[in-house]
């Protein structure tokens, strides 16, 4: 008896260390990223990036000018700098990932000194290139930022009138101004952010894709209903999803912010679809924190499965968000609409791949531009089908 206490004590001790020793590895790799992402570079270049583009649509006009050469040029520079520091960092997170995940401490001395190296080499790669040096206000027509009228400047419910107006649209836009502040937090959450490069990393290596192919963005609400304004065939089938009984359907649903945006916008059962487990838990996460009082009157389903998986019967609109898939991935998914796509239906699509297709007819003369996270004029295109 007194022997196997005593292993029982050694064992105990054993697991306390061990813990301790977990406890500390998940504090330094919290000190790393911090310090990885501490100076906020990417958010600097995207914002810049996302400027420049704002300056070359709506101040400077088309044509062929020198204005236009060098502001392009900035917004180039900017690119390749977000570029190339996404794949920087992108490793070292992979590495973080790993040592958390392998409770590895010994190897968190060899990243940090790697984190060390590459935010020299960055910053010097920054000042080399002149890449934050701002350009005369002769050639950009002012600041190099966006106006507050070309971000979401009206409520929540204000918008969300554009498409609906009931006794309950008040209260689905507090509600969706809640789910929309948690995932706003997660995308600020570096090791989140980690995780999620670590996952890409993996995931494009098994499929075969490119990492381009599971880039993240967001496209905020006050785009996402735009599009209803400006097409009004577009608004008037979302206007009857639900009293049709058919649903609205994402295809890379990511975080699950369309999903959401339809749920409560559009009162229609929503469902997405995302390969990625980390953007996938970010989405059921959110949804588990919905006020129970009134969680279960939301019809929102989100599946971790390949889109191509999907059943599409009773989809009256389905939306996919294609800007960065391989190509082979967006062709795989219009052909899955051309043959199972009910006539009638209505597409949302960040690409123009289905204007290939006799089936399908688009509803708008020219794409609609409208301001996402990773620029200032995205394209979106609205088809129908119609055989």
């Amino acid at each position: 008896m007194g022997a196997r206490e005593g292993a029982s004590s050694v064992d105990g001790g054993s697991d306390e260390r061990k813990d301790d020793a977990s406890s500390s590895v998940t504090t330094e790799v919290r000190r790393l990223r911090r310090a990885l992402h501490d100076r906020g570079r990417a958010r600097t270049l995207r914002a810049r990036a996302f400027a420049y583009d704002f300056i070359l649509k709506e101040r400077l006009g088309r044509g062929v000018s020198v204005k236009r050469r060098l502001v392009h040029a900035k917004l180039r520079d900017c690119l390749r700098a977000l570029e190339t520091w996404q794949s920087r960092a992108g490793r070292l997170e992979v590495d973080l990932e790993r040592a958390l995940a392998e409770d590895d401490a010994k190897s968190l001395q060899i990243i940090e000194g790697d984190i060390t190296r590459v935010l020299a080499e960055f910053e010097a790669y920054l000042e080399e290139r002149e890449v934050l040096e701002d350009l005369p206000k002769s050639v950009t027509g002012g600041d190099v930022s966006v106006p507050d009228a070309a971000n979401e400047s009206r409520s929540t419910l204000e918008l969300m009138r554009c498409v609906r107006e009931d006794e309950n649209v008040a209260d689905d836009a507090v509600r969706l101004d809640a789910v929309c502040e948690r995932l706003r937090e997660l995308e600020t959450d570096d090791g989140w952010r980690g995780k999620l490069l670590a996952e890409v990393d993996g995931a494009a290596a098994a499929h075969g894709w490119s990492s381009e192919n599971f880039s993240y963005g967001s496209t905020p609400f006050s785009s996402w209903i735009e599009l209803f304004v400006r097409c009004p065939e577009l608004k008037i089938r979302a206007q009857t999803l639900a009293t049709d009984g058919l649903a609205y359907v994402v295809f890379g649903s990511s975080a699950g912010w369309l999903v959401f945006y339809g749920a409560f916008a559009l009162g229609a059962s929503s469902r997405g679809f995302e390969i990625l487990r980390t953007l996938h838990d970010a989405a059921t996460s959110a949804r588990a924190e919905i006020d129970p009082e009134w969680k279960d009157s939301v019809n929102i389903e989100f599946n971790h499965a390949d889109m191509l998986s999907a059943s599409l019967e009773n989809v009256g609109l389905i939306v996919l968000t294609s800007l960065c898939w391989d190509d082979d991935v967006h062709e795989a998914a219009c052909a899955k609409l051309d043959a199972e796509l009910f006539s009638g239906a209505f597409v949302i699509d960040y690409g123009d791949k289905l204007a290939a297709f006799e089936s399908f007819t688009t509803v708008t003369d020219d794409p609609i531009r409208l301001p996402v996270s990773w620029g200032a004029s995205q394209r979106f295109y609205i088809f129908k089908k119609v055989a």
